[in-house]
């Protein structure tokens, strides 16, 4: 699985406190290499988000019970964006509650993707390979989005006699939540700008 980092001003304002401090206690011209090894191990290990492609396919519901909350519907996002995780990020259970960015960047000829720049906000609440509604195809998929989800992503007007649950390609962004906060509070101020 490739691994690309998200670096956002964020990350780089740590590096550069990170670098001061090392400078002020350092001497610059005898350790210059040492301090670049180190902001290169602070950049490279403590990144906050972590981006990778995959497939995605529709779910229908039923929905409940789920794997990772059995028949509470309180987990569930109020605006219904949510997916059931695939063998490759279900990590045993670790995937429950996991919030991923997604967006679609390929689609099947019977479809397209709704708008390139589109990207939704899912929250993972149930296994693909145990799911009510078990989709047709399992293997290898990354996730699995409900209808509402899918729909945001893909634009169905363009459909004609396509399979029933056709397989997107996807980028999606595992963030850990206090990261997913500030990227969605910096999104609103953009937007409001």
């Amino acid at each position: 699985m490739i691994k690309i980092f998200i670096t956002r001003q964020y990350d780089i304002d740590h590096i550069i406190v990170i670098r001061k401090i090392i400078l002020n206690s350092l001497s610059w011209q005898r350790y210059s290499k040492f301090n670049y090894l180190i902001i290169f191990i602070f950049s490279f290990f403590f990144h906050n988000c972590y981006a990778d492609i995959g497939t995605a396919q529709q779910y229908d519901s039923p929905y409940i019970p789920t794997e990772c909350y059995s028949d509470d519907t309180t987990n569930f996002p109020a605006d219904d964006m949510f997916a059931a995780a695939g063998d490759g990020i279900w990590n045993n259970g670790a995937a429950c509650g996991r919030q991923y960015m997604v967006q679609c960047i390929s689609a099947p000829e019977s479809l397209s993707c709704a708008n390139v720049d589109t990207i939704i906000q899912v929250k993972i609440v149930d296994y693909a390979n145990t799911a009510v509604s078990s989709p047709v195809t399992t293997s290898g998929t990354t996730m699995f989005l409900s209808d509402i989800a899918f729909g945001a992503l893909v634009d169905n007007s363009s459909s004609s006699g396509a399979s029933s649950s056709p397989i997107i390609n996807i980028v999606f962004i595992h963030c850990y939540q206090k990261k997913l906060e500030k990227m969605k509070k910096r999104e609103e101020k953009e937007l409001l700008d």
